[in-house]
Order: structure tokens, then sequence, then C-alpha cells
């Protein structure tokens, strides 16, 4: 709640320091006192624009405090989610400080922007005067409004239902993620292609440098069998004498000298073996000499058929980047990325069922809210009628308003509006497009009344609640403010003796005069000057006996009542 609230140098307050209490603080005054000037300096707080008309003359600058105690955990964590650290005791400090035109914001010391100045503000306090009244003209807060009223009963399905939708998003998200690296189908058949075209490759390791050798052996076969025939001769079919020949015949002769001469042994053995090794290899001289010949007649067709198979791996090579050796290799990551996108896509329907499956569940407890919605907006708009036909209001209409959304999100599918009519006849509309700020007042209280024990805001403010009452409803008024109070602080400025005589607090606003100097004081009335207030509002100036008498009464009254 506001606990206190410090002004200095706006309109007629020079320096004032307002300690409020929980339950209903009423504030009152003589016209031109200054009671606007607090609505104004608690609007200045929360953010709003304050007109520079407002600075008290000859003043640069002005300032405005105010210290909140917070007690709601919720409050509490959306604070924190906003960077703001509460002091000990939950306590946290607004000001904002005028100065030369410039204004500074601070929440506990630190320096904000006005819009974040407004968001922090907005969980602390909320307005209802003629010209603005926050949450309940917003018809984006009327489903959170709604739902506190049937809070008990909707929770669960909400709990289910944000389980249901964190599974679903989680489906979506992992399908999204397999579906979007590329097409899936699409990638599967550029594998496919690949995989087989690799595969009818038949590539061997080595192959391409093992055909380039054969290759060049094929076109070498000539100049290779005309060497290897000419070798042959020279050592088996010399005309004049061959190789083997002479080698025969120098190893008979060899052979004579060793009968001669033993120590030549060794030479003859050499040329002897040499004579032998000859004999063997002649068969491998011919059968080589034939393979070049077979070459030579059967190769072309065979060097036609290597360069079709070399220009095809070339292809290949440049297709994929890659050397013969590692199209093999890759041919295996190619099949290990098909197994799993085959996989993905097996998967994947099965996330696709289960992502449908999921949004009927969802669907279905969607309408689960709207129809304990709907149950619960009959009792809402029967209790508001009743309050608004205390408050004089005995032809009003509520409606609650139901349009099924296109999408669902954790509150559901529903978009509600609260809607009204005063007055026999007329359409029920919205309430932001009432017109009346006296009934608006009173409508804004009689909802108010209806969901005190469900709203957290701590501190509402009421402004001219008292437009255009009188009598049996003014003391109405008084007790749905009273009513309210058990739930909720309550800042209250009237110029009804029925409202005024239910505060738990009573603040006079006064103001001082001199010769040369006014100003603005603002003081907490005992019980004493409390009945002498209640007078002053009965009667004006002239407070007699009979005017004090019956204050005294109907404070007493409104004390029973409480």
């Amino acid at each position: 709640m506001l606990e206190s609230l410090f002004i200095k140098n706006i309109a007629l307050i020079d320096e004032v320091h307002i300690n409020f209490k929980s339950g209903l603080n009423i504030l009152t005054g003589e016209t031109g006192a200054g009671k606007s000037m607090i609505i104004s300096a608690i609007n200045f707080l929360r953010g709003r624009k304050i007109d520079k008309m407002n600075i008290r003359k000859n003043c640069d600058m002005a300032l405005i405090e105010g210290t909140f105690s917070i007690c709601d955990e919720i409050i509490l964590k959306s604070l924190n989610d906003l960077g703001i650290d509460v002091y000990e005791d939950n306590l946290i400090i607004i000001s904002r400080k005028y100065n030369l035109g410039k204004v500074v914001n601070r929440v506990n010391g630190r320096n904000v922007t006005v819009g974040m100045l407004r968001e922090i503000s907005d969980y602390l306090l909320e307005f209802h005067g003629q010209n603005e009244n926050q949450k309940l003209l917003d018809s984006k807060s009327h489903l959170e409004i709604l739902d506190r009223f049937c809070m008990k009963k909707i929770l669960p399905v909400k709990e289910k239902l944000n389980m249901k939708l964190k599974e679903l998003r989680e489906s979506e998200k992992i399908v999204d993620k397999l579906t979007g690296q590329t097409d899936l189908d699409n990638k599967i058949m550029m594998l496919e292609f690949q995989i087989k075209e690799i595969s009818n490759a038949n590539l061997i390791l080595g192959e391409e440098e093992n055909l380039q050798a054969r290759y060049k052996m094929l076109s070498n076969a000539k100049n290779l069998c005309e060497k290897m025939s000419h070798a042959m001769n020279l050592i088996y079919n010399a005309e004049n004498c061959s190789a083997m020949d002479m080698i025969s015949h120098a190893n008979q002769l060899l052979n004579e000298i060793k009968n001669e001469d033993e120590s030549q042994k060794n030479i003859c053995d050499v040329i002897e073996s040499v004579a032998i090794n000859l004999d063997d290899v002649k068969n491998d001289f011919a059968n080589a000499l034939s393979n070049y010949e077979e070459i030579l007649n059967n190769g072309m067709q065979e060097m036609r058929e290597i360069e079709k198979r070399l220009d095809f791996l070339y292809e290949l090579k440049t297709k994929y980047k890659r050397s013969v050796d590692e199209i093999i290799e890759y041919l295996s990551v190619l099949n290990n990325q098909y197994e799993n996108l085959t996989g993905s896509s097996e998967k994947i329907k099965e996330l696709e069922d289960r992502v449908a499956k999921l949004k009927e569940e969802v669907l279905f407890l969607c309408e689960q809210l709207s129809e304990i919605r709907k149950d619960y907006s009959k009792i809402i708009c029967s209790q508001i009628e009743k309050n608004l036909f205390d408050l004089g209001m005995i032809d009003a209409k509520i409606q609650i308003n139901f349009e099924k959304k296109s999408s669902f999100n954790e509150n559901g599918f529903d978009d509600i509006q609260f809607l009204i009519s005063t007055n026999k006849g007329e359409d029920l509309k919205p309430l932001a497009k009432f017109a009346s700020g006296g009934e608006m007042s009173r409508i804004m209280l009689a909802i108010k009344a209806v969901f005190a024990r469900f709203d957290n805001v701590p501190t509402l403010i009421f402004d001219e609640i008292d437009s255009g009452v009188s009598g049996r409803i003014a003391q109405m008024v008084g007790e749905k403010l009273n009513f309210i109070a058990r739930e909720h602080q309550i800042i209250c400025i009237t110029h009804l003796v029925q409202i005024a005589a239910m505060a738990d607090v009573h603040f006079l606003i006064k103001k001082i005069s001199d010769a040369n100097y006014v100003h603005t004081e603002i003081y907490d009335l005992n019980d004493k000057q409390i009945i002498n207030e209640l007078a002053r509002l009965l009667s004006g100036k002239n407070i007699t006996d009979a005017t004090l008498k019956t204050a005294k009464e109907i404070k007493k009254f409104a004390l029973k009542s409480k």
C-alpha cells in the first residue's frame, strides 16, 4: 500500500508529508484548498505529465515521493522481473523531481524511464476518476479480471492447458527444426540419387592410378614389342651368332680350361649359370612378346574403354569435388545421412500425429475454460447489477461478451469484453465508450465491489466518486467503499458527509493564508476534529450544536455499519 506521500512545491503546497494507513483514507477540504493537487501529485508519481502551471509560483524545482509497502508475492515477483530491487521490509520508494523543465524518475534510487515508471506504478496503484479508470476500461484486462473471480475452478484447467501447450510447442519446435533444415523430401531424393550414382560407378581404391598406368603401357605397346623382339633375337635368334650361342661356346671353352686349370672353376660356374638362366627365361621372352603382339592386335579397343572410364571418373571427381578414393569414403557418409533423414521422416510423421492430438486436447481444455467463464459471468453480471441498483442505477444492465479467437494461448481462445447499458431501451456498449463521468465512477465502484477479493492491486484512488449523488445513494457509495477497503487500501477525495463518515483515517486539506503568503496544509484528524469536519460538510462554515449532533449520529451509524 501507499505508506506515505511527500509533496514539495506543487500549486499551493509548499511542503507536506502524508502518512496514509490501510483501509479507507478520506480526504476532505473546502473548494480551492488543494484537493485536486493531491490527485495531480499522485498522477505525476504514476508517470503522468505535470503541467508547468502546477509548479508553485517562483519555484524552479518540485518533488513528489511515494513510499510503498508490498505484501503480495505476485507483485514482488513482477517488480523483480522488471529489475527492481525491493528494500528491506518490502518497501519501494518512487520519486519524481522536476527541475527547470527536466524530470528525473527514480525507483529505489535507480533512474528509470517514464514507460518503466508507469509499468511499475500499475502494479501498485489503480486510479478511478471521472476522466480515468485504468484497468476496467481496458478490455485487454477483462479476461484477467474474470479469471480471478473464478480462480479456484479455472486454475486446475489452466494448469493442464499450460502443460499441454508446453508439450505442443516443444513438439512443433522439433517438427519445425527437422523440416526446416531444407525440404526433407527433396533432401532424401538427392541423397538417394547420389548414393545410387556412386554405387553404380563401382569405384575401386587406386583404380584411377592403375588405369592411367595401363593406358600408358597400351599407348607404348608397339615400341615395347619391337624392343622385346630385338632383345629376344639378340639372345636367341641372331643370324651370325646369338648371345645364347656365344655364351654356350664360351661355356664349352671354359670347361676345357677348367679341366686343365682348376683355379678357373668359379668363372666356369658363373658362365654355366648364365647359360642355364638364359635357357630358362626363353619361354618368358616368348610369352611377353606374345602378350605385346596381342595388345597390338586388341589394344585400341581397350584404350578406348579406358579413356571412357577415365573421363567418367574425371566428371565424378569434378561433381563431388573429391578424389576417387575420397568419393568411395563419402559414400558411407551419404548412407549415414540417408538413414538419419529417413529416420527423421518417420519421426516427423509421429510428431505430426502427436501435434494433431495435442491440439485436440488443447482445444478441449480451451472449451472447458470458456464454459467455466460463461457460467461465472452470469453470477458476476448479476452481482454488478445489484450493486448498480444500490447506487441508484436501477435500470443498468451488464453483460460479458465472448468471442472465440482464431488462435489460442495459455488463457485459452476467449476474447471477452464488459458491456453496459444504463437506461431502458439502450444498446449495450463497451465500458470504454461510456460517456457519463459521474455514472462511470459508480459503475467502477460497483464492479470493484464484486472483484475486491480477487484484485491484487493494493491501492485504489477514487476521485469525484460522489459526483451527482446524494442522500441514500451517497450512503450506499460509502458502504461500497468501506466494503472494498477490507481488501484494499483506498484513498478517496469527497465532499459528501455520508462517504466521509466511513473513513478509517480522515485527512483535512486546508488553505492557510495571511497578508503575503498562501499555502496548503494537510492534517490527520482526531475523533473530535473528524466530527467538526463532518459538521462542516453538512452545513458549511456555520457549525451549530445541531449539526455537530447530526455529525456524531452519522459517524456513529457509519461505525456500526463497518
